[in-house]
């Protein structure tokens, strides 16, 4: 049979003829009508026998296959395709012959062309190639596959297919959960210029093994130079570009890379620069100066711009050189090279049109003129000059720096007459009051010059400024602070007529300044000198400062304060004596100031003085005696504010009387004063003074010509204590914070209150409350038994106090009985509470009931709550302990419903100690003597006490005999229980 020629295909629609065309010089292949071709065709590739490399039949089966379209000719076709990488069974002339055939758009064009669904020859071309997608991505995963040439027809295979059926496929061997044909579908969807395959890649950037290779394939696909790295960075840059197609991308890469283009170029003029700019650094570290790489550096540079940059760097360096302290600068006018440089730097000066790049010269010649000396400097200096004159187009500010370089008085005077010439005018321009502050500013860097009349030019001209109504604040502060920077003699009296003008003439916070220079100069003026002279600056300054502590401008006399504590500076200059007595002074004026004083700022810093006066001990008590002074006056002149100010006062008291040597005999007569005067809590705050405290507990111990009256003063002591006690108050009557700081004074003045005992009972009443209160119960015991036995006539109240507070010291001390005798004829609340607690101790079970009944009918008891069901507990505990059964069986009954949890726990715990004595009196059956002690029991005779024979006859709380008015209280609480369901117990109130 022979193949029809082209035009006659014997394979259906949709597929063309195999082309082996005569009239091409094709040969024609004769196949026996009862072979099967598809099956030849595969033995010709596949054998067994299979037809040599790059024979014709082997060709012809190639294409023969590729054009048929029966399913069955192409599954041979990708039977060879799997075996690809075995050049053995599939030489690598095969493999790409079947993918170049594959790929010819002749045979089959499906790129950009829509199918219609009702076109089956369409739909059966599509599906034949959709079952090569497999093999074409195992081919890619395959070394074989990255081959140029095999590569290319894979990507032209890919690109074949319709947009939306190649991002159907390609999405789906994605999922693939081998990840070798993962990482081929990854490669191929990255060499498709199809970006709409980009945001199937971008999830897969999250798998480690395959973030590089995903990061190549979008990068192909979007033209982004930066990689991506997350998912949420893709998704970021796709919500602008979605929609773009890879054309659009394209092109904005090219506009991209065009800027960046424009960048690199911009990138390496400024490394060009950063090189010079390095190299010029290094030059300034090097020794000597390298002025000949210097020259040759900035000579080489085209542009002037740059130029000019780079001298500005070189400037600044030299500059810094030039200002090192206490080093001389690295060049000499002989260093080689310096001369040229000079020479070379003023050409550029002189040649310069742009006065920016002119100041740039005009700097690095000044600075190399100076380093040279002689003409050179000279010259560099005198075009300073002639600029101020005006005869150069140069920035004004850029020379009166620069003449700073030169502190001659030439120079100085320059400056000077350029600021006189500005002054002339009616009014400088807005825009040369900052030019003027500036020339102010370099006369100052410039130094007191050295001829005294152009000093006393420049020293009026800043004053005469500062005087100036119509002149900017900063450019009258700038005028203010060259005065401050001229040394010599009369400084200190320029700048005081200033500080004690009126506001209206000179801004206050002009008058700030000018007071911090006097006390800046006058500081250093104080620590340079000594002897005679420091002594008389000494006193000039120290009465300027009492001058301004009387200043209507309340900031000044704040800051006054301040000085005068630190005054004088350099204590060691000047003699101590000589330092006591102005601390004397300062003193008095403080105190004097404070007096008056209504600033609240100013009142503060005045304190402060006082304690920074008191932290030596050159002063001693003396800052005690103005503080309490100042005390005095506020108190009786000032008593409003005292009374707010009083817990600052008492501090400042607590810190004075801190310090060493303190005389006890002044103390006290200081607390005397202040107690008549009505100032008790200052009073006492001295009375608490260490040096007192001290006193007390040592006065016996001193040598015998000094304790007559060491004991003398702690008597008296005693005594200012107890009169401001008694104004307090009994202790039942204060609050527990002020216990506590009563119970510390009075301890610390213990012996000289036994002391007083003897006299004054209330110095042991208030003693023993204090040992009490610390926890001292047997001195507190002894002092309060003291106290009743020798003073029987004290006030009823104090009695009955002392007698709580005695019976509380023996229950502490664990002598219950003696309490409750002490107690026994007492009928006040807190008594009757005490003595419970007492027959409680001593396990007086009888007088415990009898002491709950007491209560129970004591007016002030509570007849419901807390205590109420307390004492009730207590009652029936010891009517257990007597094992009177139905006594406690009705206390118990007697208790409302119990809120507390711990009174909860304690009622289960009594009835269940009630059960358990019932049992054990309950009788055995048969013996007749127990069940007369039952009966006995059950009657309330206690078994074990012979004096309770007979039946209890203590009332229980329900059944206890009420006064008429309780009665009827009762009765209404009665209605209220029965309204309510029973009584429920009340808790504490807060």
């Amino acid at each position: 049979m022979v193949l029809p020629a082209k035009g006659a295909s014997p394979y259906g629609s949709g597929f063309s003829s195999p082309g082996l065309n005569a009239d091409k010089g094709e040969s024609v292949l004769q196949i026996h009508p009862s072979q099967d071709r598809i099956a030849l065709y595969k033995k010709f590739l596949l054998g067994p026998d299979p037809k040599p490399e790059k024979s014709e039949e082997r060709r012809i089966a190639i294409l023969s296959l590729v054009r048929n379209p029966d399913p069955r000719a192409h599954a041979v076709l990708q039977e060879v395709l799997a075996l690809a990488g075995n050049p053995v069974r599939v030489p690598l002339s095969t493999l790409e012959k079947i993918c170049e055939a594959l790929t010819e758009q002749e045979i089959l064009d499906l790129g950009g062309q829509p199918f219609a669904k009702t076109d089956p020859a369409s739909s059966k071309k599509l599906e034949i190639y959709r079952s090569y997608v497999p093999v074409m991505i195992a081919l890619r995963a395959k070394k074989v596959g990255a081959k140029p040439s095999v590569l290319s027809s894979i990507r032209r295979f890919f690109l074949l297919l319709p947009a939306k059926v190649r991002r159907e496929v390609l999405a789906r061997e994605l999922t693939n959960k081998d990840h070798k044909l993962v990482a081929a579908a990854v490669r191929i969807s990255g060499i498709t210029r199809d970006p709409e395959l980009a945001p199937f890649l971008a999830p897969l950037l999250g798998q480690k093994d395959l973030k590089p290779i995903v990061q190549d394939a979008l990068a192909r696909l979007t033209l982004r130079v930066a990689l991506f790295h997350t998912d949420k960075e893709f998704f970021s840059w796709w919500k602008s570009h979605k929609g773009k197609s890879y054309e659009d991308l394209a092109e904005e890469a090219l506009l991209a890379n065009l800027h960046r283009s424009r960048k690199v170029e911009e990138t390496f003029h400024q490394r060009s620069l950063a090189f010079a700019t390095q190299a010029l650094e290094m030059g300034l570290r090097v020794r000597p100066l390298p002025w000949g790489s210097f020259h040759s550096l900035l000579g080489q540079v085209e542009d002037p711009r740059d130029r000019a940059f780079l001298g500005s760097k070189l400037f600044a360096g030299l500059r810094k050189l030039s200002q090192s302290k206490g080093k001389e600068p690295p060049w000499q006018p002989t260093d080689p090279g310096l001369m040229e440089f000079f020479e070379f730097v003023r050409g550029e000066y002189g040649n310069g049109s742009d006065p920016e790049r002119k100041g740039v010269w005009l700097s690095l010649v000044t600075i190399l003129g100076k380093a040279l000396g002689g003409k050179p400097e000279d010259w560099a200096r005198s075009t300073l000059e002639n600029l101020l004159k005006g005869k150069e187009s140069v920035d004004l500010k850029t020379a009166l720096d620069l003449l700073t370089f030169f502190p001659v008085d030439d120079a100085r005077e320059a400056v000077l007459k350029w600021i006189e010439g500005e002054m002339g005018k009616d009014l400088p321009q807005a825009s040369r009051w900052d030019l003027l502050g500036f020339a102010l500013e370099v006369l100052g860097r410039m130094g007191a010059p050295e001829d005294r009349v152009l000093l006393k030019g420049i020293r009026e001209l800043s004053l005469g400024l500062v005087r100036k109504k119509g002149f900017p604040m900063k450019l009258r502060e700038a005028a203010l602070d060259l005065g401050g920077k001229l040394d010599g003699p009369g400084v200190l009296e320029g700048f005081q007529p200033i500080v004690l003008s009126s506001s209206d003439q000179i801004p206050s916070s002009l008058r700030m300044r000018a007071f911090g220079w006097v006390e800046t100069l006058g500081t250093s003026l104080l620590q340079a000198e000594k002897g005679p002279g420091a002594i008389t600056e000494a006193e000039r300054i120290l009465a300027f400062f009492f001058q301004c502590l009387s200043d209507p401008e309340p900031r000044l006399r704040e800051q006054v304060c301040k000085s005068l504590e630190a005054f004088p500076p350099s204590p060691k200059n000047f003699p101590e004596a000589k330092r006591r007595e102005w601390g004397g002074r300062i003193l008095g004026r403080v105190g004097k100031r404070l007096r008056e004083e209504t600033d609240a700022h100013v009142i503060e810093a005045l304190r402060q003085v006082f304690l920074g006066s008191g932290k030596g001990s050159l002063l001693g008590a003396t800052v005690l005696e103005h503080y309490v002074g100042v005390l005095l006056h506020w108190g009786e002149k000032r008593r409003a504010e005292y009374v707010k100010l009083l817990p600052a006062f008492l501090q400042d008291l607590r810190e004075l009387l801190k310090q060493k040597g303190m005389p006890p005999k002044i103390l006290v007569a200081y607390a005397r004063s202040l107690n008549r005067a009505g100032l008790k809590r200052p009073a006492a705050e001295i009375l608490d003074a260490p040096a007192l405290v001290a006193l007390d507990q040592g006065a016996d111990a001193l040598p015998e010509n000094q304790r007559v009256e060491a004991r003398r003063i702690r008597k008296e002591r005693a005594a200012l204590l107890l009169a401001l006690l008694g104004e307090e108050g009994l202790p039942g009557t204060w609050t527990p914070a002020k216990q506590k700081t009563l119970a510390q004074r009075i301890l610390g003045a213990r012996r000289g209150l036994l002391t007083l005992g003897g006299e004054n009972p209330m110095a042991l009443f208030y003693l023993g409350w204090a040992e009490l209160f610390e926890g001292n119960t047997q001195e507190a015991e002894k002092v309060l038994a003291r106290f009743r036995a020798a003073h029987p006539a004290a006030g009823p109240g104090v009695l009955s106090q002392a007698g709580l507070l005695e019976a509380k010291a023996l229950l502490k001390m664990g002598k219950a009985k003696a309490a409750a005798e002490l107690l026994a004829k007492r009928k006040d609340l807190d008594a009757l509470l005490l003595l419970l607690e007492a027959r409680k101790a001593i396990g007086d079970h009888q007088g415990v009931v009898a002491s709950v009944q007491e209560l129970l009918q004591t007016p002030g008891f509570p007849s419901t709550g807390p205590k109420n069901v307390d004492v009730l507990m207590d009652q029936a505990q010891a009517q257990i302990a007597m094992k009177d059964l139905k006594g406690a069986e009705e206390t118990l009954k007697s208790l409302p419903l119990l809120s507390r949890a711990a009174a909860r726990t304690r009622l289960k715990l009594l009835r269940t100690e009630l059960e358990e004595l019932r049992k054990k009196l309950q009788p055995k059956e048969g013996n007749p003597s127990e069940k007369n002690a039952a009966k006995k029991g059950k009657t309330g005779t206690p078994v074990s006490s012979k004096k309770a024979e007979k039946p209890s006859k203590i009332p229980s709380s329900r059944n206890a005999p009420k006064s008429p008015k309780e009665a009827k209280q009762g009765k209404g609480e009665e209605k209220g229980k029965s309204r309510k369901g029973g009584g429920v117990e009340k808790k504490d109130s807060k």
